[in-house]
């Protein structure tokens, strides 16, 4: 298992650099793989955040309260790097909270261990600078994209962009991440399933 799973985590790395390989059995042998089943809190509110992942299998929500609500920020899948990245940087308490959606296999790496691949591989430095920008312009094109949207185009794109949603997260959370009511989000779906049926 351990094997497989940090063969992909392996292969995504190389994908942002090739000088990775030099490097690869010192990273392998400083990260850990971990298992955790559905709605396991990885990171609670005012905690710090001393761990950056990588999702090779299952499904994370970031969330936060705020004014008695529940708001979804994110949905962590496959293939993709997480962490709070503000109290990772500066080891002060976050206003996040990361939950496992289901049973999900990541790698895990340590402040103390990103520091010292950090301060002794550049490569690994190019490669985690490459990834962190392409996840920054990754969510300023989806906060930007759904501002000009209406409610039910928000719902069309997330059907479109990642349909596998749909059957992974309850129906509360996906409403929730697109910035709309349960009831509206309701309405909304059944009115997209009209229409596709009238076009079918």
């Amino acid at each position: 298992m351990r094997e497989k799973v940090l063969e992909n985590f392996k292969a995504h790395l190389l994908e942002y650099s090739p000088s990775i390989e030099e490097i690869w059995d010192e990273i392998a042998s400083l990260v850990e793989v971990n298992v955790y089943p559905a709605h396991e809190i990885l990171l609670a509110q005012d905690e710090v955040c001393r761990h950056l992942y990588y999702v090779y299998e299952g499904l994370i929500r970031v969330y936060l309260y705020a004014k008695d609500k529940d708001i979804t920020l994110s949905l962590m899948r496959e293939n993709i790097f997480t962490s709070e990245y503000d109290s990772f940087d500066s080891e002060q308490p976050n206003e996040l909270i990361f939950e496992t959606l289901e049973k999900t296999t990541v790698v895990s790496m340590t402040k103390e261990v990103y520091l010292h691949l950090l301060d002794k591989h550049q490569g690994f430095g190019s490669v985690m600078g490459r990834f962190y920008k392409q996840r920054m312009r990754e969510q300023f094109h989806f906060k930007n994209t759904f501002l000009t949207l209406t409610p039910y185009e928000r719902y069309e794109y997330l059907m479109e962009k990642t349909p596998e949603l749909f059957q992974r997260v309850p129906q509360q959370y996906l409403a929730s991440y697109i910035g709309m009511t349960p009831v509206s989000f309701s309405r909304i779906k059944k009115r997209y399933a009209e229409n596709n049926r009238s076009q079918s």
